[in-house]
């Protein structure tokens, strides 16, 4: 199919930034997230690892995976899987954009 492009407004966008709650290695830990704005109906919602992660120092995230889950129209939950062998504390950005 074709791709349609919308209009961005600051009314169907929102986006930040966070620190995920500390994950011992295998194990998975979650954050709920807050838009700061409620959504005419819930967005679409990209979250990816914050590479310079100065609040703890920890930039080293290839066996992880962070995922957006239970989006509503005023937040979402941050999942953060820690595959590696030790314990993580990542940083994440967010963006929610109502197409």
């Amino acid at each position: 199919g074709d791709l349609t492009a919308g209009t961005l407004t600051a009314g169907n966008l929102a986006a930040g930034s966070g620190t995920a709650d500390t994950a011992a290695a295998g194990t998975s830990s979650t954050k709920s997230v807050s838009f700061g704005k409620t959504f005419s109906s819930a967005p679409k919602v990209v979250i990816g690892f914050t590479y310079d992660n100065s609040a703890t120092g920890d930039n080293s995230f290839g066996e992880c995976s962070i995922s957006a889950l239970s989006i509503t129209t005023t937040g979402f939950t941050a999942k953060f899987y820690n595959g590696s062998g030790s314990q993580k504390t990542p940083g994440f950005d967010w963006i929610a954009i109502l197409p």
